[in-house]
């Protein structure tokens, strides 16, 4: 017979027959051999038997199935081998192939004297081995093996992280390409208005530079008065050396406004000057 055999401190080993073609381990009650252990999956590891052979397999548990000291996702069991569930170590003992190897049987801990737990009675280890019952001692549980810390949670979040930003950068980039297109429109925009004011003296200054992709109007309200100033750009001014932002509409003493669309920027430009010429 194929079983687990658990050495409490100072109590009995406790044994858990395998006796069935598949045992599910794990910290809730539904498992075949429970582990109430907070580091022990809810559902931790499967154990299948099949032709006198165990195979142990790991179901993505947070903290690992360790099989004498190394992390697996699957293997066969071999008489003596120590499993490790999360921090909890258990030696598996195979009766068929223990008198090959009497002396690791001994070394394990397993002794004559050892109580053995139904499965089908849903196991609960005893109050010493639970960290979180009453009296719990503080010593680690009978593992050799430091439990390997769970890291790839950073890696899950690095790239959750990076497929956000690249997509916020491909949202931001194709918002930009349509403000720029909404540029040249108010640029073209801006050629038709000055065509049509070339007769109005009271415009000083009307310059078009697609270079410094600014539009700068200049009219006289009052014959010998200073002009006023109306002035378009795409990005504001004051943040020429960062990524164009949308376009800006400039008069002196009042606050700049910023635009997304050539309509809205046609309709408010249109607007300022016919008060400053009516």
């Amino acid at each position: 017979m194929a079983k687990f055999v658990w050495q409490p401190q100072g109590q009995e080993p406790m044994a858990f027959a395998l006796t069935q073609e598949r045992v599910a381990v794990g910290r809730d009650a539904g498992n075949d051999i429970r582990l109430p252990e907070p580091a022990v999956s809810s559902r931790h590891a499967v154990v299948i038997t099949r032709m006198g052979q165990a195979t142990v397999h790991d179901l993505n548990s947070s903290n690992g199935t360790w099989i004498n000291g190394k992390r697996i996702e699957s293997q066969r069991l071999q008489h003596a081998d120590v499993v490790q569930f999360g921090r909890l170590s258990m030696t598996y003992i195979d009766e068929s192939n223990a008198a090959s190897a009497p002396q690791a049987k001994s070394a394990r801990g397993a002794t004559q004297r050892e109580s053995t737990v139904s499965l089908g009675a849903r196991p609960v280890l005893p109050p010493a081995a639970n960290p979180h019952a009453t009296g719990a001692f503080s010593a680690p549980l009978m593992s050799p093996q430091p439990a390997a810390p769970d890291v790839s949670e950073l890696d899950r979040l690095l790239g959750a992280i990076r497929q956000y930003r690249s997509g916020e950068d491909q949202e931001s980039s194709k918002k930009r390409e349509r403000m720029f297109e909404e540029w040249g429109q108010v640029m073209q925009y801006s050629g038709a208005l000055k065509a049509r004011l070339a007769s109005e003296t009271r415009v000083r200054y009307f310059e078009i530079s697609e270079r410094r992709n600014e539009v700068v109007i200049r009219i006289e309200r009052t014959p010998g008065q200073p002009t006023a100033l109306v002035m378009l750009t795409w990005g504001h001014l004051d943040q020429r050396d960062r990524v164009p932002d949308g376009i800006w509409m400039r008069q002196p003493g009042q606050p700049d406004k910023r635009y997304e669309q050539c309509a809205d920027v046609s309709r408010d430009l249109v607007t300022t000057i016919a008060h400053m010429l009516a």
